[in-house]
């Protein structure tokens, strides 16, 4: 559901590259990786963000992996407001740092409006 939803957003905006689904080095996927011009942008969508372990682990890997790319905005978005529990697990498991250079966006709009002017479009 997200990734529909997702991918409307983004066929909104002709002028940014869809490139799709991405695999990173660390052998993680991420939903998107959008492009529009030099600037790039990661994006993982979820319904939302959940508090147990395996859904937890496996974003923290897609979120370290897309950061280790150096080369581009990581965005997590979800249709549901994470809990701030949901949020500090994530923080735990990727350390303070990496959660600092994360965008959580939550909701339809929101993620337009971010997309938007992330790309200057």
């Amino acid at each position: 559901m997200a990734q529909q939803i997702g991918e409307e957003v983004i066929d909104s905006f002709p002028t940014i590259e869809n490139l799709g689904e991405f695999e990173l080095e660390n052998g993680q996927n991420v939903d998107w990786l959008l492009k529009n011009g030099d600037d790039l942008m990661y994006l993982e969508a979820k319904y939302s963000l959940s508090e147990k372990v395996g859904p937890l682990t496996r974003l923290a890997g897609q979120i370290t992996g897309a950061l280790e790319e150096d080369n581009g905005q990581v965005v997590v978005w979800s249709l549901k407001e994470p809990t701030q529990q949901a949020l500090m697990a994530l923080q735990t498991q990727i350390g303070q740092e990496a959660f600092k250079r994360v965008v959580f966006v939550n909701g339809v709009r929101p993620l337009f409006e971010y997309i938007g002017k992330y790309f200057g479009v």
